[in-house]
């Protein structure tokens, strides 16, 4: 029996072992079995093979377990995922790299295609950094799929808005996973950074789990930035900078070496970071620019923009003594002697900067429009004009800011509001600009203006098409920004054209008329008082042909063909230079077209967006930090002309600029008095020119009186300029260079190294600074107070 159970397992595992039987009995009934063993081994790997393919598709679907320690975990996949992505593991590359869990509702190959597409593009790829980024498919409102990813042990949870949806039911949805996130709040150790749409929601999150949730509203945040740097465009380059962290950026640190001083005294104790706040252990409030006599405590953080946490230490504060020395070898008594100076040609450089009456101009419309028309009438004085040119119709607008009755009516006592009808991708509708009447909707044609009239010129991102599920909306809705820019820049570009040949025109004509009216009194003193031989000289046809030719005719004539000829930029400069439009720009691809198509004047709104969420993830505090500095009010970015911490440098242009006009003037009188010699001179025109030649050399005498010394020299270090800049309550993080708006890296320095060593600076470099800004009446000491804002009270430094 044993026997025969073994044989016939042979046959059933192994068809071979049957080939030397004998007898056709025992032949068939092998036969048999080895079929059976064929069927038996074939139902076995099926099952194991369809076991295996179950797994790989769970792989494949993302629906597995995730066990990571210490990551950032990602709830949502939206168009902001990826550059968030790119700006946590530029954060993590100090440390080698990390690990990114990302858990969202859409298919997981889908978004590794879309992480794949994003590494292999040409321009501006997405960089890892050695970070590992893992996807899970499934639903972030789901408790036990927040378990598959390991929500308890992640060091940042990012919770991001769903594209698709309307702004309450997207904030809605928000809300119901910070409320599946607090059930971990007992085991979680991380904070939670929340992406709203509507402000107005923004209290619910904060009623809710205010102990682990930070609060982040992208439209709101999107507005404010968009406002700013319309009015200010070079902001653009610089807030990207600041805030990605691909440079420098902000870090919280305790310093026991800084206890007991004041934040003055900071400014110059490092010397590859920039101070800029402290956070009061007392209160964990965070102070931004706070007073020079803040005295750090036990257990205050110090903030302060470097490289990297570990970039930067205290140095032995050496460098105030030389200051100090510097500015004992001062010149400021004979600059304050100084005509031009005590005139107020410096102070006017920088009293009232942002104080102004101003034209802007909005093209497209958002949701958020209310808040965006706000933010305008907080930051310019009254008397200015916001013109929205959309197609919404007029009356429709008025339901939409009202946003159905829950927001109340514009009180705006600083902005008036022109309304235009029309499509901004339409060269016809940008050519002139109508206005309507808010309450009738007919145009308005005594009230046109062009758009080489507006002092800021906003493109905001279509946001209907925007909208869409799929990467084709943030493409057309930036398709149709980028034709907005170019034809916009186009019409800007010809009416200033057009201007300039008018004004030169103009200015011909005049010559012209000048011309014909010294002719007409050189012949009438020639026949009153000239002789024979200069009435022969003057009748005389070729002579006078010659005189014209070689432009002898008078010293104004040589002046006005002179302007003319060679000093169009003096003619030109009564006109008004076109300001740069601001297009807003959803995808980081489109970056690459407008580059080739020349176009400096884009705000990347996702990129910026993103970049602050990824700074909350990395820091919470970093909220409040960014909120205070994006805002419109506290203290807030700015940039500085140089000559508002260095006037020596504005004298010195004033002054060349006045030695150019007298050398002028000298040349033109030695070519009237060279003309002169080839006529027999009479008393009268001697003294004509003798008087001319004495009021020369009177304006030349005026002028040297006023000149700096010419040894002066306009080399001095940012922490020169850091130290007068705390004197008005400002902390200066950097500067740029003038006439340089490209190449953000090369251009434009933040936390720039060698602080104590001299930098040569030229009219037109501006100092990028942290300056306290106050709204509704309250008076900023730091560029509103003529007082505080005297450059003359600045100390002026001798090398």
């Amino acid at each position: 029996m044993s026997q025969g159970t073994w044989l016939a397992w042979t046959y059933l595992a192994d068809p071979g072992t049957h080939a030397e039987v004998e007898g056709s009995w025992i032949r068939f009934i092998a036969l048999l079995i080895t079929l059976g063993g064929m069927f038996v081994f074939a139902f076995f790997i099926g099952l194991i093979s369809d076991e295996i393919g179950r797994w790989v598709d769970v792989l494949n679907k993302g629906t597995s377990r995730c066990i990571e320690d210490d990551h950032t975990l990602m709830l949502g996949w939206t168009d902001k995922s990826l550059a968030i992505i790119q700006e946590i593991a530029l954060a993590n590359a100090s440390e080698g790299g990390g690990v990114i869990v990302v858990l969202a509702e859409a298919d997981k190959q889908e978004m590794e295609a879309d992480l794949l597409s994003a590494l292999q593009v040409s321009e501006h790829p997405l960089l890892l950094h050695g970070t590992d980024v893992i996807f899970r498919s499934g639903n972030p409102l789901v408790e036990n799929q927040l378990h598959k990813v390991s929500v308890v042990t992640s060091k940042a949870i990012i919770a991001l808005s769903p594209d698709g949806l309307e702004p309450d039911e997207a904030d809605s949805r928000m809300v119901r996973q910070v409320l599946c996130l607090k059930a971990f709040q007992n085991e979680l150790s991380s904070h939670v950074v929340v992406e709203m749409q509507d402000i107005d929601n923004k209290e619910l999150i904060e009623m809710v789990a205010p102990e682990i949730a930070e609060v982040i509203v992208a439209h709101d945040m999107i507005g404010r930035l968009m406002v700013q740097c319309a009015r200010e465009p070079e902001l653009t380059y610089i807030l990207e900078s600041l805030l990605t962290f691909d440079g420098s950026e902000f870090y919280f640190e305790r310093w026991d070496e800084l206890v007991g001083k004041t934040f003055d005294e900071i400014t110059w104790r490092f010397d590859d970071a920039v101070p800029i706040g402290v956070k009061v252990a007392s209160t964990d409030n965070i102070l931004i620019n706070p007073k020079n006599s803040y005295r750090m405590q036990p257990g205050d953080s110090l903030l302060c923009l470097a490289e990297d946490n570990d970039s930067y230490s205290v140095n032995d504060g050496s460098y105030y003594h030389k200051y100090q020395k510097k500015k004992e070898d001062t010149i400021a008594q004979l600059v304050l002697s100084n005509a031009i100076i005590s005139s107020g040609a410096i102070n006017s450089s920088r009293n009232l900067v942002r104080l102004h009456k101003e034209k802007l101009l909005f093209c497209g419309w958002r949701r958020d429009m209310y808040d965006m028309i706000m933010q305008v009438e907080r930051c310019v004085a009254a008397g200015s004009e916001l013109w929205l040119f959309n197609p919404v119709p007029v009356h429709e607008r008025v339901e939409m800011l009202s946003d159905k009755g829950n927001k109340s009516e514009l009180d705006l006592t600083n902005v008036l509001i022109k309304n235009v009808v029309g499509n901004p991708i339409l060269r016809r509708d940008l050519r002139d600009l109508v206005p309507v009447d808010d309450k009738t909707g007919q145009p308005l044609p005594n009230e046109k203006t062009s758009l080489d009239s507006f002092d800021s010129i906003l493109i905001l991102a279509d946001e209907h098409v925007a909208t869409e599920s799929n990467n084709n909306g943030m493409r057309s809705s930036d398709s149709q920004s980028l034709v907005s820019l170019l034809i916009i820049q186009d019409i800007q570009r010809r009416l200033y054209q057009e201007k300039k040949i008018l004004l030169l025109q103009q200015q011909q004509q005049q010559q012209q008329q000048q011309q014909q009216q010294n002719e007409e009194n050189g012949n009438k003193q020639s026949h009153d008082y000239g002789n024979k031989d200069d009435n022969e000289d003057e009748n005389d046809p070729l002579l006078r042909k010659n005189n014209m030719t070689n432009g002898t005719t008078s010293a104004s004539d040589t002046a006005a063909a002179t302007t003319i000829t060679d000093n169009n930029d003096t003619i030109f400069s009564s006109l008004k230079t076109p300001c740069n439009p601001i297009s807003e720009i959803l995808d980081t691809r489109t970056r690459g077209l407008l580059q080739v198509a020349n176009c400096k004047g884009y705000v990347m709104s996702n990129q910026m967006v993103s970049a602050v969420i990824a700074q909350v993830a990395e820091e919470r505090d970093m909220n409040p930090v960014l909120g205070e500095i994006l805002s419109c009010s506290g203290s807030e970015i700015q940039l500085r002309d140089i000559s508002c911490y260095l006037p020596e440098i504005l004298e010195k242009q004033q002054d060349n600029i006045d030695s150019k006009n007298n050398t002028l003037v000298v040349d033109d009188t030695t070519t009237t008095k060279k003309k002169k010699k080839k006529k027999k001179k009479n008393k009268n025109s001697t003294t004509t020119t003798t008087t001319t030649t004495t009021t020369t050399t009177t304006l030349s005498e005026d002028t040297s009186n006023n000149k700096v010394d010419s040894n002066f020299d306009t080399k001095f270090s940012f922490w020169d300029i850091a130290i007068r800049a705390r004197e008005h309550r400002e902390v200066a993080i950097g500067y740029r260079r003038k006439n340089e708006i490209e190449a953000i890296n090369k251009t434009t320095m933040l936390n720039p190294s060698n602080k104590c060593s001299p930098i040569k600076w030229e009219n037109g470099d501006k100092i990028i600074v942290l300056s306290r800004y106050y709204i509704k009446g309250e008076i900023n000491a730091s560029f509103h107070s003529g007082r505080a804002l005297n450059c003359n009270n600045m100390p002026l430094l001798k090398k």
